[in-house]
């Protein structure tokens, strides 16, 4: 019985794991890109009939250091005096308040605190 039980396990992860390997390079249709397929990131931002950009795709962090300030490389960031109290209490208290510490949603940016792909819809 439990030979059973750790080859449906098995079974499914590795199911599991070829299904998200497919995503990396997948093509996503009408995203600009050069003529060795390559995305061409500095192509103006697309955007949904109603003017908002437009964020669906396969998402994958490339750089961590944002995760818990979006201003981590200098630039100062304007926050409102209650949020900026948070902030600064978040630090000094070594965020064990933060949500993410009780696995509450983490949300945007924090979104991305592992470093996998994930997709918007």
């Amino acid at each position: 019985m439990h030979l059973k039980t750790f080859m449906a396990c098995a079974a499914m992860l590795i199911a599991s794991r070829a299904g998200v390997a497919q995503w990396l390079n997948y093509p996503a249709p009408g995203v600009p890109r050069s003529g060795d397929g390559k995305v061409i990131l500095t192509a103006p931002v697309q955007r949904l009939p109603d003017g908002k950009p437009d964020f669906s795709g396969v998402w994958s962090p490339d750089n961590l250091n944002y995760l818990t300030y979006l201003g981590a490389d200098g630039t100062p960031m304007p926050m409102r005096p209650w949020a900026n109290a948070v902030f600064l209490h978040r630090q000094a208290t070594k965020g064990k308040e933060d949500p993410d510490a009780t696995c509450t949603l983490p949300g945007v940016p924090r979104i991305d605190s592992v470093p996998n792909p994930f997709k918007i819809l």
